[in-house]
């Protein structure tokens, strides 16, 4: 009968089987083995930074597409589209980091569609819960753009009551043309104020 051979060294010492029988050195199956499960450890840890880099950004993207729609449904026909700028995550996926949405600024030939448009350019850029620096200084924009149109229509209305009196007194009839002040004729009544601005986060605001 053949005997089993002797699973310890030449010094009576137990060999280990991961050891390679010359050397005594780990086995390169081992190693290999080795390599695998510290990568495979590495690529565990940076996941949860993954998936909270991502989680953030797909906040963020919400935040803007809300804040923008808020300026579109307050603006109605006077507001454009929505623009975004993007931000592609470690998903590989991109998420909208900022945005804009233009909206018509432009005087109107008469006092009181202006005023009335203003007032609507001012709810539009303040819509939002929290507005930007932008869409603050949209509003102030339009209150100036809204006070004159209002002094516009004093005067309008003064030069009327002057111009009655002067051409006819009361019930007497008045030349249209006479009793309508310089600024308030049609190749003069337009105001310079940009026809449309743009409201909405950008790239670095805080809504």
């Amino acid at each position: 009968m053949r005997s089993a051979p002797d699973p310890s060294g030449e010094d009576g010492q137990p060999v280990d089987p991961s050891q390679s029988a010359a050397t005594g050195q780990p086995a390169q199956g081992a190693q290999a083995k080795a390599g695998k499960t510290d990568a495979a450890a590495g690529s565990d840890a940076e996941e949860p930074a993954k998936q909270q880099e991502s989680a953030e950004l797909a906040a963020r993207d919400r935040e803007v597409r809300t804040h923008e729609a808020a300026h579109q449904a307050a603006g109605g026909g006077l507001a454009g589209a929505a623009s975004f700028s993007y931000e592609t995550g470690p998903d590989g996926k991109r998420y909208a980091v900022g945005g804009e949405v233009s909206i018509d600024m432009g005087s109107e030939r008469d006092p009181a569609a202006t005023i009335a448009k203003m007032q609507r350019v001012r709810a539009a850029a303040l819509a939002p819960a929290n507005p930007s620096a932008q869409d603050l200084a949209v509003a102030s924009q339009a209150s100036q753009i809204e006070a004159a149109a209002r002094q516009q229509q004093r005067e309008e209305t003064a030069a009327k009551l002057k111009g009655g009196k002067q051409d006819g007194g009361p019930g007497g009839a008045s030349n249209p043309d006479s009793a309508m002040p310089i600024s308030a004729k049609p190749d003069q009544a337009r105001r310079a104020y940009a026809p449309a601005v743009a409201i909405g986060g950008g790239l670095d605001a805080t809504a």
